[in-house]
């Protein structure tokens, strides 16, 4: 059986892709981002009459998940995705590099406990501005979890995004903890001993989480399929009216609970 996904590397690969799953020309597609540019009618409605309109009995079963990782040269070999609270609390290349440092984690009721130097690191007191951003990722926030690996829907133009440049020298979690501990030795010893990467893989859609959306999901009845097509369709638009700004790219998650196996595993691409 021929499993359906849309190819977002490119913009032409995007488009091309998305003329297919719907069975049009490309002029087709373009009449309807020139309506839209026209303003007559909210966006929204557009696309979503579009897809009813064209759309067929196919369903999407894969979608390309785009995940940027500094990676460490232990690991290179690996190709799956752990989430934070696994890579914290397992034996893996991160964690033994943070031994390394005298940092160490472990599960401790609904958060993850933090060490240094065999101490109990108390973030619960701790109220200054830089225990802040590890507080959230660590589940000290009732109610709130950021153990997700995350990636972005579109290839095209991610070496200009502003998150992009954030994970150049290391993982967030790693510049969080070299700034709490006043330490630019683990940022600097990261670096150089780890490679910048591009992963993709193709994800079952019921695995993917969208957030952050400016779609009324109502609408949509929370199809993650419709969902999916009006942010392909949006990108495009935007795209083709040169509105296109590199932070736009839409960013997708799994949840917190769950990692990226290696059979869904593409390629990955080395950045610089």
């Amino acid at each position: 059986m021929i499993k359906i996904f849309i190819d977002t590397n490119t913009k032409e690969s995007t488009e091309k892709s998305i003329c297919q799953y719907f069975n049009v020309d490309p002029i087709v597609l373009h009449q309807l981002f020139y309506k839209i540019s026209l303003g007559e009618k909210p966006k929204l409605k557009e696309y979503v009459n579009f897809i009813q309109k064209y759309k067929n009995n196919k369903r999407i079963d894969y979608v390309l998940f785009n995940h940027l990782s500094r990676r460490l040269n232990s690991s290179s070999e690996y190709n799956g995705v752990e989430n934070l609270r696994e890579l914290l609390t397992t034996e893996n290349a991160i964690s033994c590099f943070l031994h390394e440092h005298s940092i160490s984690f472990e599960l401790v009721d609904e958060h993850i406990g933090m060490k240094y130097k065999g101490k109990d690191i108390l973030l619960e007191e701790d109220y200054r501005t830089k225990a802040s951003r590890l507080k959230v990722r660590l589940g000290y926030i009732k109610g709130y979890l950021d153990y997700c690996v995350n990636g972005f829907l579109f290839k095209e133009f991610l070496n200009g995004n502003d998150y992009y440049r954030r994970l150049h020298d290391a993982p967030e979690f790693i510049s969080d903890l070299g700034y709490y501990f006043n330490d630019k030795t683990i940022v600097e010893d990261y670096e150089r001993n780890s490679q910048f990467y591009c992963f993709q893989y193709n994800i079952p859609l019921p695995k993917i989480q969208f957030d952050a959306l400016n779609i009324d999901t109502k609408i949509v009845e929370d199809d993650k399929e419709v969902i999916l097509l009006i942010l392909v369709l949006d990108w495009l638009y935007f795209s083709n009216y040169n509105n296109y700004c590199d932070n736009d790219n839409v960013v997708i998650r799994l949840l917190d609970s769950d990692r990226i196996e290696e059979k869904y595993f593409i390629k990955k691409e080395k950045l610089v």
